[in-house]
């Protein structure tokens, strides 16, 4: 679970643990966001890169644990830093 509220924008990387351990993770790319929804991009799914779902995220496109965002089973976010 996130411990801080945070921007989602486009190009940040979230990632989720695979198989319950923290050494076998995943990570999606938001591709877009759109009405509060961002859209997620995933490669080395089934040998291919494809949308793979969404997140829904509170107002202002924000994230964290007071923001009303489902995330799933999201639990970092790297931000693009240009």
């Amino acid at each position: 679970l996130l411990s801080e509220v945070i921007e989602v924008q486009l190009g940040d990387v979230v990632i989720k643990p695979r198989s319950g351990s923290w050494g076998n993770t995943h990570g999606d790319v938001v591709y877009k966001i759109e009405n509060g929804v961002a859209r997620l991009s995933g490669g080395n799914v089934s040998d291919t890169a494809k949308d793979v779902g969404s997140l829904t995220l509170g107002p202002n496109n924000i994230a964290g644990p007071t923001s009303g965002a489902n995330i799933g089973p999201y639990v970092t976010i790297i931000k693009k830093m240009f």
